[in-house]
């Protein structure tokens, strides 16, 4: 959720997007007027993956930058909905598993 924030407060002091895919992370350069004024890497695979898939092979520029900039409130709650389904997807067998388990005791 941090690196929402963190992006949030990029997307306003720039003009374009470039995406660098790194070993363990997704390195998002926020360009304005042809520099680089903020770099930020991105861990969480779920952001990383909706931020590629927004892009066009990994730029965000002109129209399609203003679109995501305007409409990234839109764009965070699917993202922190992909994660809360991540992680009930992944805690549910567990709880299947243990009501099986007291049904049986």
């Amino acid at each position: 959720m941090e690196e929402l924030a963190k992006l949030s407060a990029a997307l306003k002091n720039s003009s374009s997007l470039l995406l660098k895919q790194r070993r363990n992370s997704l390195e998002c350069q926020f360009v304005e007027k042809g520099l680089v004024r903020q770099v930020l890497p991105v861990r969480c695979e779920v952001l990383a993956a909706a931020l590629w898939q927004a892009s066009v092979l990994g730029i965000l520029e002109g129209f399609e930058f203003r679109a995501f900039k305007n409409s990234f409130e839109s764009f965070s709650i699917r993202v922190k909905a992909r994660m809360l389904y991540r992680e009930l997807s992944a805690t549910l067998p567990l709880a299947s598993e243990a009501q099986h388990i007291l049904k049986a005791a």
